[in-house]
Parts: structure tokens; C-alpha cells; sequence
């Protein structure tokens, strides 16, 4: 059976056009025409999740959770492939031993929906899904950069060595910290570039409060918001861990 990771605007469509008959992760609602796993993409839920499928589509979109995600599918020998922001474009991923994502992109990149979206502008979704076809069918590289397409090889030292399949991996929920507050908060160290996100946030049209060197305080899906420096994400008037969850892998990325 085939299955999408990472739910979001994009890969809903996949899902449509392709007959998927499965989709796991956070979103802002419950799928309604297609099963939906409306819960955290975390090693101990998908490793659970994934028995029993074949093929495995990423389009979480970040790298951190990328990584488990491949761990896994290479332990239980499931076909995957990702799509992610990388460099100037977007690579399309399929993971096999001795070619990773990890090493093609090196580690601890931050990317979100919103950078991904600023990418698919210079080329067109229906090209994306058959580009993503053809990687998984054929078991294909290809990086696509202003409409145009390359197959590309890579090859990787690390042999594959399960680094993030931790519990401890990415971030940590608390859905109430006072005054009506709840924060996700990294467990490991991380500095955002926080200039390049408020550019990102106000080409999509994101309410910019207030902001400087150290935190963008704004306004998204009726909520207000402060993204810090270290990764840290204050979200008002919100207590439930999904929600929260699908917040910040759209506004933040990992």
C-alpha cells in the first residue's frame, strides 16, 4: 500500500490525483475523502504507522523530519520519496542505501511550506507530481530549478547509520504555558535566520506585528504568534498538540 507523510495544501492534491489511499500527519482539520492519521510524525508513530506499506511519499517538507522518516523506510525496506527545498530549487529524493538525504543536503537545513510554495512558482504542480512519479517508479534523483528538470546522482559515506531515530528528535510541545499560551520548544540547539523569514512571511502576505534581530511577532489563521531566534514558538489561544504541531511545521519547517 502506498502512503503520503506530511499534510498540507500540496500534498492533499497528490493524494487526489494519484488514488493514495493513505495520509499521516498534523493538519489544521480532518480529511474527510481520504484515511487520514491526524496525529504527530514522530519515530515511535510512523515506525508503528509504516508496517504493512510499500511506498512512501514525503512531502513534510523539512529536513529533520525527513531524516527519521528515511531511517526508518530503509530499515523496513520501503520504497521512499521526498520532495524538499534545496538550494536554488527543489530535489526529489528517492532514498535507497549508500544515497541518502542527509549527506545530498547535509544536515539541519530549516525549510517550511512557505519557502517550498516560493520554489513551486517557477514551475507548475502537475510537473512536480509526474517528476515525483517517475522518481519513485523509476528510483530516480532530480532537481527542478525554474521549470527546468535534471536527473542528478548522489552518493553518500554514511552508510545510513540511525543518527535521528530518537524520541527526542525536533521539538517539544508544551500546549500551555500561561496566559493563554502554548510553545513549542527545540530540544536541540538551532539558530534561525530570522530576516529571512520575515522576507518569507510578507511575500505571503503574513501580518507582521512587531520584529528585530531576535524574534518576528505575527499574525496567521486568526493567531498571534512570536518565532524566536533559537526556534522557539509562542502561539496564543491554542492548547491542542496537533494544532500546534501543524502550526509549526508550517510557519517554522523543522
Amino acid at each position: 500500500m502506498d502512503a503520503i507523510i506530511g499534510v498540507n495544501e500540496i500534498s492533499i492534491k497528490f493524494a487526489k490525483s494519484n488514488n493514495i489511499p493513505l495520509i499521516i500527519g498534523p493538519y489544521e482539520k480532518q480529511l474527510e475523502d481520504v484515511k487520514h492519521i491526524n496525529e504527530s510524525i514522530n519515530f515511535p508513530s510512523i515506525e508503528s504507522i509504516l508496517n504493512e506499506i510499500d511506498r512512501v511519499y514525503n512531502f513534510t517538507f523539512n529536513f529533520l523530519t525527513s531524516f527519521v522518516i528515511e531511517e526508518i523506510c530503509l530499515e523496513k525496506d520501503i520504497n521512499l520519496v521526498s520532495i524538499l527545498p534545496f538550494g536554488e530549487g527543489i530535489i526529489v529524493k528517492f532514498s535507497k542505501p549508500r544515497s541518502c538525504i542527509r549527506c545530498i543536503t547535509e544536515e539541519r537545513k530549516i525549510s517550511n511550506y512557505f519557502f517550498l510554495q516560493d520554489k513551486l512558482s517557477e514551475t507548475d504542480e502537475d510537473t512536480l507530481f509526474k517528476i515525483v512519479s517517475i522518481s519513485m517508479n523509476e528510483k530516480k534523483d532530480f532537481f527542478i530549478h525554474k521549470g527546468r528538470i535534471e536527473e542528478t546522482t548522489s552518493s553518500c559515506e554514511c552508510r545510513n547509520e540511525r543518527k535521528y531515530a530518537s524520541y527526542e528528535y525536533g521539538e517539544m510541545i508544551n500546549p500551555d504555558c500561561g496566559n493563554g499560551t502554548s510553545g513549542v520548544f527545540p530540544v536541540d540547539d538551532r539558530k534561525l535566520d530570522i530576516k529571512k523569514f520575515s522576507e518569507l512571511f510578507k511575500r505571503h502576505n503574513i501580518n507582521i506585528i512587531l520584529e528585530d534581530d531576535n524574534y518576528i511577532n505575527f499574525e496567521a489563521e486568526g493567531r498571534k504568534m512570536f518565532l524566536f531566534e533559537n526556534g522557539r514558538l509562542m502561539i496564543s489561544d491554542l492548547k491542542d498538540k496537533i494544532a500546534i504541531e501543524y502550526l509549526y511545521r508550517k510557519y517554522v519547517g523543522n
